[in-house]
Order: structure tokens, then sequence, then C-alpha cells
């Protein structure tokens, strides 16, 4: 009776946790969901910890900005609703994505625009359906981002 209990107790814990793992979303799949709007910009200084608010001044026109990643690794920046210039092209930057390091670093690899030819890496802090935090060091600051939807 009680080899019966164990099975039926191992058979319903194994059949419910693969259930959960089928309706999980692959980091991919988040992250291709839908466009991205950058939300959050912060500039710390390693040396002395001190953080500075990127965000906040920049100009409306940049926080309306859409960051595409889509299903087929390509990738686009989108002006948005707000172009800081009439004459300035919608999509401002294309080019290709790809995860690196068992998926825990973003690379972007750009193809046009101004930064053409130029090769991104963040490390991917979280993701979630509405939220995408990921960070980047360079030059003795680490560079913080959130995006939501």
């Amino acid at each position: 009776m009680i080899k019966s209990s164990f099975a039926g107790l191992l058979f319903a814990t194994l059949l419910f946790s693969a259930c959960k793992k089928d309706n999980e979303a692959s980091k991919a799949e988040l992250l291709s969901k839908q466009p991205w709007k950058l939300t959050a910009f912060i500039k710390k200084d390693l040396a002395t910890g001190a953080e500075q608010d990127q965000y906040a001044p920049m100009t409306a026109c940049y926080k309306d900005d859409q960051f595409v990643y889509k299903p087929d690794m390509s990738f686009e920046a989108n002006a948005g609703a707000t172009k800081c210039n009439a004459a300035d092209p919608q999509v401002f930057q294309t080019g290709s994505w790809s995860f690196k390091n068992n998926e825990t670093v973003l690379e972007t690899v750009i193809s046009t625009g101004t930064s053409a030819g130029s090769v991104f890496e963040y490390t991917i802090s979280s993701i979630s359906p509405t939220e995408l935090n990921m960070h980047t060091i360079q030059g003795g600051y680490d560079y913080i981002f959130r995006f939501t939807h």
C-alpha cells in the first residue's frame, strides 16, 4: 500500500512539474514576444558606487523608442510615436541578436544606423513577460537598463 501511494505521488509530481515546464516561456520567447521600451537607465561608478540616473533627463522622443527582438533573431530599434526629428527614419537601427553563456548574455550586432558594425553585450539580470533587466560594464561604469512592455 505504501509503495503504491509513493508511486502515485511520484507520478503526480512528475506530471504536474512536466506541465508547468511546458507552459513556461523560454528566454527567447519572452524577449521576442513584443517590443520593449526603456523605463530606467542608471550609470553606476564601479570605483565609488555612486549612481546617476540617465533616464530622467532624457528627452521624451527617446523615452518612447521601441527595441524589437524578433523570433528570427533579427533586431530593430524603432523611434516609437515621437521622433526627435521628423526627417529621421522610423527604424533607426537594425541587426541581429543571439544569446551567449547559457542565455545569460544578450549579444546585439548592429548592421544599419549610426552604430553600424558595433557589437553590444548585455548581461541579463532578469527577464519576465513584462520586464527585462540587463547591464553592461564599460570604462569603469556599470550601465543598468530596465525595459518594460
